[in-house]
């Protein structure tokens, strides 16, 4: 049965995004694609192309930090390929085959998925801090208040630090207050020894990951404000930057492939409170959300099928 909810559920967004297609004045869309300056355009695969390298690097440097050594393009098609399966497949499932190239490194299956559950959870946090304090400049101090929601940013900053640091504490408190509970299900131990496992993984994530998942995340608020420059969009880069941040972690959840429907609206209802027209809104989401990502993705894979041919 919860198998069956979960399909169902998935089609919430694809139901949304065809209704969201039906919505939108096409021929306006097409206009606006027309009169895209490509100059900018260029400026956002440049910025995209960064952002992936550091994503490599990262990756790079933490296996070599935990006493593996492994070549730059095996770590690149590690990075590259899954990330391709997450755009195309359903619940982002393509970032789980990272671990498959980790166990080919030498890796453990049991470290493997404790580095890829790493990473993720600290692109996650990062994301979601940057969400929170979305909420914060949408909703309560107003778009005028940059201040504010900085600080805010800042503080969340801080507080994700810390918990890296001590994650190996908080693992063990969540352990201690599961097991005050009668009953254990069979997964228990697996978890709390996946839990010991993170715990020596965090400090080296708050020194690694976690300041090369910020550096991305700014670099992502630079490709909006690149591709909002290039359809002349009258918004600040920090509201697209943050509007993408929002709209991100909505397209996180398992509901379409890539994130289709959630995304789009959320653009739509938070770039409409700026004067932005739903066409406007549902062109910048699709451009940097599918076209111009998945445009970039291809390219990238580029080195790898020379490689094997």
């Amino acid at each position: 049965m919860a198998k069956t909810s979960f399909r169902w559920l998935r089609l919430i967004g694809i139901l949304l995004f065809i209704w969201i297609v039906f919505q939108i004045n096409w021929i306006t869309v097409w206009k606006l694609l027309k009169e895209i300056r490509p100059v900018y355009v260029v400026g956002y695969f440049v910025v995209f192309f960064i952002a992936v390298l550091l994503k490599v690097v990262r990756l790079r440097w933490f296996l070599y930090r935990l006493g593996y050594r492994v070549a730059f393009r095996d770590v690149y098609q590690s990075v590259i390929e899954p990330a391709f399966y997450g755009m195309v497949t359903p619940a982002r499932i393509g970032e789980f085959s990272k671990v498959m190239y980790l166990t080919r490194f030498g890796l453990s299956a049991r470290l493997a998925w404790g580095v890829v559950l790493m990473e993720r959870l600290v692109d996650f946090s990062v994301l979601l801090m940057a969400s929170v304090a979305g909420v914060f400049y949408f909703m309560i101090f107003g778009v005028e208040t940059r201040g504010l929601t900085l600080v805010v940013f800042l503080a969340l900053v801080v507080v994700l630090y810390v918990c890296l640091i001590n994650i190996g504490g908080l693992s063990r408190l969540g352990s201690r207050v599961m097991g005050l509970f009668p009953w254990k299900h069979p997964a228990y131990n697996d978890l709390s020894s996946l839990g010991e496992g993170l715990a020596r993984l965090g400090r080296l994530a708050a020194s690694l990951f976690f300041p090369f998942s910020l550096a991305i995340l700014i670099l992502s608020f630079v490709q909006l404000w690149f591709l909002g420059l290039a359809l002349e969009v009258s918004v600040s880069g920090l509201y697209l930057g943050l509007a993408y941040a929002s709209s991100s972690l909505v397209s996180l959840l398992p509901l379409s492939v890539g994130g289709l429907g959630t995304r789009e609206a959320v653009y739509i209802g938070l770039l409409h409170r700026q004067g932005v027209s739903s066409d406007m809104a549902i062109t910048i989401s699709l451009l940097d959300g599918l076209v111009f990502s998945m445009m970039a993705q291809l390219i990238l894979l580029i080195p790898i099928a020379w490689k094997r041919n």
